[in-house]
């Protein structure tokens, strides 16, 4: 009975440190402390506490962040976890009260930024845990900075699970959307790339401060695969060319009114009237000029091209490889019909939630 319990004690011991991972000693506690302080007391000077990259209109949108040689590896992930969730073990007064007492919250913030650039599966649930819970830690830490409230500790959770890529955060992330006003939310959710959360987004992304629905509109061209030029005028007027039905609009409005409209089917319908009259002619040429026409669309238009898979076979695989192909197969590898079955298989749910009422309703077989 003892030699039983001793080995499932070594098992259970062993199991663990698989989780962990490399535990770092002493010594690499201290210099990866000694790097965090570093980070930190330049993040003040260089930055104003603004921790991450400007995003400079790119897509995915959001920002961009690289850690500092040192706390950019797998063995610092320990040590960042227990900052993130525990606050550093600084006991010096200049790094306790500097700047307000934010040293110790900056350093929290800049471990959820490390762990999700580093991208290991550890960080997953104490990112969760944050985005979810997080707080300023008030039991041991004291801030006075008033700065204090623009850098929420869920804000930067949220870009690092966006930074992290894991497929997981997608739930988590949406159900905070209607709880905040954090467009980081938002921006990491464009990065994951899973369309479930484009009607969320939709739903409640246009709540959020008017400022930000630029940004929330950029997000929804990230994950369903659009770009809209809108045409303004000189007076800050402008025109839907997707949807130029809906006449000219505020520039303050025009956002949300094109996504609304779009979820209301019309995206939908946009995206039929785009593939239908190319695709015969696609079919015979199979000219890249012509997929990109029947394409126009995007993402919405998918189950179209698996009606077409499976009426007329796999001619539709290099339209279906171009649309979705990065979510169904690793890079370099050609596309089969099977790999794509499987796949729709397990997401064709999420196209059903695309447009209010689902697709079924706007005539859409396959589904």
């Amino acid at each position: 009975m003892s030699t039983y319990r001793e080995s499932s004690l070594t098992f259970m011991l062993q199991t663990y440190l698989l989780f962990l991972g490399a535990l770092p000693c002493v010594g690499q506690q201290d210099d990866f402390d000694s790097l965090l302080r570093q980070a930190v007391l330049d993040s003040e000077t260089r930055l104003g506490f603004i921790l991450v990259v400007p995003d400079l209109g790119r897509y995915p949108p959001g920002s961009r962040f690289d850690p500092v040689e040192g706390l950019c590896t797998k063995e610092a992930v320990p040590f960042l976890i227990h900052v993130l969730l525990e606050g550093p073990d600084w006991t010096e007064p200049e790094m306790l009260t500097g700047s307000g007492g934010m040293y110790p919250h900056i350093a929290r913030c800049y471990a959820a930024l490390c762990l999700g650039a580093i991208k290991d599966s550890r960080a997953f649930e104490p990112l969760v845990q944050t985005l979810q819970h997080g707080d300023y830690l008030g039991g041991k830490y004291t801030i006075t900075n008033p700065e204090k409230k623009d850098h929420d500790i869920r804000s930067y959770a949220a870009i690092a699970l966006g930074l992290l890529g894991d497929q997981r955060a997608v739930d988590p992330l949406i159900e905070q959307l209607p709880k905040t006003g954090n467009v980081h939310i938002a921006y990491s959710l464009a990065r994951l790339g899973d369309i479930k959360a484009i009607p969320p987004i939709i739903e409640y992304g246009f709540r959020y401060d008017p400022t930000a629905h630029r940004e929330i509109h950029r997000c929804l061209e990230e994950l369903t695969g659009t770009r809209v030029q809108f045409e303004f005028d000189r007076n800050y007027r402008c025109t839907d060319p997707m949807f130029p039905e809906l006449g000219w609009m505020s520039k303050a409005e025009v956002y949300k009114r094109h996504w609304q409209y779009w979820q209301a089917g019309n995206g939908y319908r946009y995206a039929k009237e785009q593939f239908e009259p190319y695709y015969p002619e696609w079919r015979r040429s199979l000219k890249q000029s012509l997929l990109q026409k029947m394409l126009a669309g995007r993402v919405v238009v998918m189950p179209e091209l698996m009606d077409k898979l499976e009426a007329e076979g796999e001619v539709i695989l290099p339209a279906i490889d171009r649309l979705v192909g990065r979510f169904i197969k690793p890079p370099n590898q050609a596309l089969t019909r099977s790999m794509v079955n499987n796949w729709w298989n397990r997401n064709k749910h999420k196209w059903s939630e695309l447009v209010v009422g689902g697709l079924n309703s706007l005539g859409t077989v396959g589904l």
